[in-house]
């Protein structure tokens, strides 16, 4: 594994992933701290619809997000309610910087977020 990915995958914020070629998109990448947060193990996460880590409530919130990311390339929400895939506890995420991914030919092949500030109630 290269430094970066060594550096990304051991970060002290989280990092998301999911694919855009798919409905519902399905999570590609999780660091550690992801995955911490989330309560999840790789292959728990990995594949998972990304929708699932909204409550219902956020749904639509969440979809209105997405294009808007998907249209202007980045977006910044602080203070998301999430929830964990495998305990379903509430996690508020302070801040997130969401941005497209894109292929060497500038085609957007997904959607990653940057997190930071968590805080999980039981």
């Amino acid at each position: 594994q290269s430094n970066i990915g060594q550096q990304l995958w051991s970060a002290d914020f989280g990092v998301l992933a999911h694919d855009i070629s798919t409905t519902p998109y399905l999570f590609v990448y999780a660091n550690q701290t992801a995955l911490k947060v989330f309560g999840c193990s790789w292959d728990e996460i990995i594949g998972e619809a990304s929708y699932k880590t909204a409550d219902q409530s956020g749904q639509e919130e969440r979809n209105k997000f997405t294009q808007e990311v998907m249209k202007n390339g980045h977006g910044v929400r602080c203070n998301i309610k999430r929830i964990s895939l495998a305990t379903g506890a509430e996690i508020t995420i302070d801040h997130c910087i969401y941005f497209n991914v894109t292929d060497a030919n500038g085609r957007i092949i997904g959607q990653a977020a940057r997190l930071e500030g968590f805080n999980k109630s039981q």
